[in-house]
């Protein structure tokens, strides 16, 4: 097998590099062997090498990943993120700081928090400044969170009760049901079969709404489109039988565009079947998309994917490159909870 990672196809090399890592007894060992790959010209074999090395838990998976932190192109540097807290190692936390203060991806920098919010168990959200003063309060003593136990089994503190930061207000970012838009180029893609006719009740902007689920979710979306600014870069996609695209690629989000949005928006009704995962296979086309918003009251049915296992399958294949991240909401006590 190492012989075949000196081979020109850099599709069989990504392939070998998972095959090690899943065969491979002892973890130092295999990251010794496709660590190196790290540094291969191929942005996906980087990619992989990364992914693989977040299966192996040892000191030698983590150097790879720190000098993919760096890499130019952003899905390596995703890559290399979600890697780093998956080995779940204090010699990240330092770099990841690092990375947060210069990196300009909007979308890798709430990686970048989320990464540093699960190694840490601390919260100073997209400052890399606040984030540099914690660490060099508490770095001597610090113990990850999941490691903060004394010989009596309590949790322990990290570093000093006093002299830290105090987390600032968090900036204002548009939210769409709850979540914040960590990104400026973003798809939703909704759900607008028959089934969205039916009645629920919710809670938006603290108070109780019953409607009907389209109704609703159509609320939701004119409200976040109009809340982005020209930094965002958007597209609408519905599905039923088949599905909708409001543009052929992701649109500035200028005032023009949102009132076309929203017009657009308003005058779909619902109708027919639940075809997922055609919909998601038209937003993996996209070459600026780096976020999904998957909204469904139901179970896949119909399409080139009519089922979850079959579009779980193609995600994965597809997003092994991509790096797209897909946020989902589940409308109604019919959607299938456990595929999304």
């Amino acid at each position: 097998l190492q012989e075949l990672l000196k081979d020109k196809d850099m599709e069989l090399v990504a392939e070998v590099i998972v095959t090690i890592a899943d065969i491979v007894t002892y973890p130092d060992k295999g990251a010794r062997i496709i660590g190196p790959l790290a540094k291969s010209k191929d942005w996906f074999v980087r990619i992989t090498v990364m992914d693989a090395l977040a299966t192996l838990p040892c000191k030698e998976s983590v150097a790879p990943c720190l000098e993919c932190l760096n890499d130019s192109v952003w899905q390596v540097r995703a890559a290399a993120i979600q890697a780093l807290a998956r080995l779940y190692t204090r010699e990240a936390i330092e770099p990841l700081i690092d990375a947060l203060a210069r990196e300009k991806h909007e979308r890798l920098i709430g990686d970048i928090v989320d990464a540093l919010k699960y190694l840490t168990g601390t919260d100073y959200d997209c400052d890399a400044g606040l984030w540099r003063k914690w660490w060099e309060a508490v770095k001597d003593d610090f113990r990850l969170p999941n490691e903060k136990k004394d010989d009596k089994g309590k949790i322990g503190e990290n570093g000093p009760a006093t002299g830290l930061p105090e987390k600032p207000p968090a900036p204002p970012r548009p939210k769409y049901h709850g979540m914040e838009l960590k990104t400026f180029h973003v798809i939703f893609i909704l759900d607008r079969s028959g089934s969205m006719m039916g009645q629920m009740t919710t809670t938006m902007d603290g108070q109780r709404v019953r409607g009907t689920k389209h109704e609703i979710a159509i609320k939701e979306l004119t409200k976040v489109i109009s809340q982005m600014d020209k930094r965002y870069w958007f597209n609408v996609i519905f599905y039923h039988n088949e599905f909708e695209v409001w543009q052929k690629k992701l649109t500035k989000a200028t005032r023009k565009a949102r009132q076309k949005a929203i017009e657009w928006v308003k005058s779909v009704q619902p109708e027919g079947s639940t075809n997922i995962g055609d919909s998601l296979e038209e937003a993996f086309k996209d070459e600026k998309v780096d976020t999904i918003y998957l909204l469904s009251d139901g179970q896949a049915n119909t399409g080139k994917y009519p089922d979850a296992g079959s579009i779980l399958a193609a995600v994965k294949k597809w997003n092994r490159k991509k790096r797209i991240k897909i946020n989902t909401i589940s409308f109604g006590r019919g959607a299938d909870t456990q595929f999304m």
